[in-house]
């Protein structure tokens, strides 16, 4: 069995300046690629190995180190490099700005500026792109030429206006407590009690629902829950649920926002960074009846 034998995968190497070499016949390891036949390759550093596998798969692989060795004793130069696996969205950012456009059957490698920019800055997030926008001018994550930035901008445009849509959705008269509510809240007068951040509390939660803030929805209705239990004369909001003497229907309400929404903003407040988050949706904070019966029984004790 010859050297050549022991090659038995072919890959791709995209360069960083754009061009692409297909059918390298290689042996992919852990940690490390073989080439048999290295003397009319030129691979560098920052380069990248593409290999289909025959399951379907892709895998990518960032040169470290070529380890190029030159022929002797009869074995053809060979290069013995070192690599790092990445992930499809790390090889497309290594390869922005390279001017390949070659398409390859069955692979996602892709094929236009904004496509390529577009993946990059769907992998880093809007928080990161716009930081990185705004605050560097684009050069600490997105990089390239000006096309690239300007294709990072189109995507934010793109996405303020999907997030705008999402808001319009929302009937503009609709607030998650009412203006009248409000009102009324307005115009107690108490020589017992300051409602000034309670009335606060209860307009950033309209802000908040407004917006599509939905942990800070969520997050600001347990606060109103925390903070009105002595308008009852209670320590807790579970002793007002459990309590008030406001009637079944008022206690029943109460202790579904005390055993219901209570609990979803605790978990908002206090479960840590997980491996895979799910959003919470307007459904999930949405307790503007019960809130209202809640803030009815405030106006109606402190007049």
């Amino acid at each position: 069995m010859g050297f050549s034998d022991l090659m038995t995968d072919v890959i791709s190497i995209y360069k960083r300046d754009g061009k692409k070499i297909d059918k390298v016949n290689a042996s992919v390891q852990r940690g490390g690629i073989y080439i048999g036949d290295a003397s009319k390759l030129l691979i560098e550093p920052g380069d990248v190995a593409y290999r289909q596998m025959s399951n379907g798969g892709d895998e990518y692989f960032q040169i470290v180190d070529p380890g190029f060795h030159e022929a002797a004793l009869g074995i053809p130069a060979t290069y013995q490099m070192q690599v790092r696996k990445v992930s499809t969205a790390e090889a497309k950012q290594m390869l922005f700005d390279a001017k390949n456009e070659n398409q390859r059957e069955a692979s996602n490698v892709v094929v236009t500026l904004d496509d390529r920019i577009y993946g990059l800055c769907e992998a880093l997030g809007y928080g990161r792109v716009k930081s990185d926008m705004e605050q560097h001018n684009g050069m600490r994550d997105i990089g390239g030429p000006p096309e690239c930035r300007e294709a990072a901008w189109r995507w934010l445009r793109m996405k303020e206006e999907q997030q705008a849509a999402a808001k319009s959705s929302t009937p503009a008269h609709m607030t998650h407590i009412a203006t009248s509510r409000l009102d009324e809240l307005r115009a107690i007068q108490s020589t017992d009690f300051d409602f000034t951040k309670l009335i606060r509390l209860c307009e950033e939660i309209n802000i908040a629902f407004a917006q599509g803030c939905n942990y800070g929805t969520g997050m600001l209705t347990r606060a109103v829950l925390d903070h009105v239990p002595p308008l009852f004369n209670q320590k807790s909001f579970a002793e007002v649920a459990n309590n008030h003497p406001g009637g079944r229907s008022f206690k029943e309400t109460m202790q579904h926002l005390e055993n219901a929404t209570r609990k979803i903003g605790d978990g908002m407040l206090h479960t840590q960074i997980r491996k895979k988050e799910v959003l919470p949706t307007p459904q999930q904070v949405n307790c503007a009846p019960q809130l209202d019966l809640l803030l009815a029984e405030i106006i109606r004790i402190s007049k």
